[in-house]
């Protein structure tokens, strides 16, 4: 945060004075839980699409100038912890088709203006990770710190699948979400 400080020093101060400040944050952890919605198949509430804004903000997670600009605008506002959370984020993120085939989102579908599906893009599981890995990358290169949490036991598309169930007694499903 020393490089944004003196970047803004010098914005509104400009090069005519010299700097001399020492500055440390109250708190360390400084964050935004933020609540992804990954897909129809996997919003980011357990009781589905309600509203509109994480109708909408389907297209948006899964497009890398929205992360830029969120680090980048989260960076300025001095935080440096970002919390994603989902019900069940797993059918979008990892690939377990050897053991659970079938489980996993190809592609993502969203909604448009109206609320009526719309296919946001065609990315295979690999390509996925392969996104969410960039997404990742490119926040940690900024300093912060990412966490993924979810809700147990949703399973999202899962359920059904396998032998799952939302039962935290099920074997099968403690399995699953432990390799998860």
């Amino acid at each position: 945060y020393g490089g944004l400080q003196l970047a803004e020093n010098i914005q509104f101060h400009d090069l005519a004075r010299s700097y001399d400040e020492e500055e440390a944050p109250h708190l360390k952890n400084r964050g935004i839980k933020f609540n992804l919605p990954l897909d129809k198949e996997s919003p980011t509430y357990f009781y589905g699409f309600q509203g509109t804004s994480h109708k909408l903000a389907v297209k948006d997670v899964w497009d890398m100038s929205f992360w830029k600009t969120w680090f980048d605008e989260m960076a300025r506002h001095r935080y440096n912890v970002l919390s994603l959370w989902s019900p069940h984020p797993f059918t979008s993120m990892v690939n377990m088709e050897d053991e659970y085939p079938g489980i996993a989102i190809q592609g993502v579908t969203g909604f448009d203006e109206a609320g009526q599906s719309v296919k946001v893009n065609n990315l295979s599981i690999a390509e996925k990770i392969e996104y969410w890995r960039g997404v990742m990358k490119y926040g940690r290169e900024r300093g912060f710190a990412i966490y993924i949490c979810n809700w147990n036991v949703f399973l999202s598309t899962a359920e059904g699948k396998h032998g799952l169930t939302f039962s935290t007694e099920n074997q099968k499903t403690r399995d699953y979400l432990r390799k998860c």
